[in-house]
């Protein structure tokens, strides 16, 4: 017996670029729409199956970006303060030639 899953994977992603950055993320949809329709176009999923992983990814890619985008803001931070006095002399370095 074969088990149908929709498939999330590309959509996902796809939305959660989108919500972060909206050229780069509609590439990324745009790729995802492709996938898709190709998928559906050679049977290995129902087209249910394709709106499905949809419906999912718009939901998964909110709650993530809603949630993740403070935690990863103050990770930017943390980790922009850690390594610019490190990097700062190999920029001053580049900016000469």
């Amino acid at each position: 017996m074969h088990l149908r899953a929709p498939s999330i994977d590309h959509g996902v992603i796809s939305f959660a670029i989108f919500l972060f950055d909206r050229v780069v993320g509609g590439i990324f949809l745009i790729a995802a729409v492709l996938i898709s329709a190709g998928r559906v176009f050679v049977g290995a999923h129902y087209p249910a199956d394709v709106l499905a992983g949809c419906a999912i990814g718009i939901g998964c890619a909110l709650v993530v970006v809603r949630l993740a985008r403070p935690f990863l803001a103050a990770c930017v931070r943390l980790v922009e303060r850690l390594t610019d006095p490190l990097v700062a002399p190999a920029w001053r370095l580049f900016e000469r030639r």
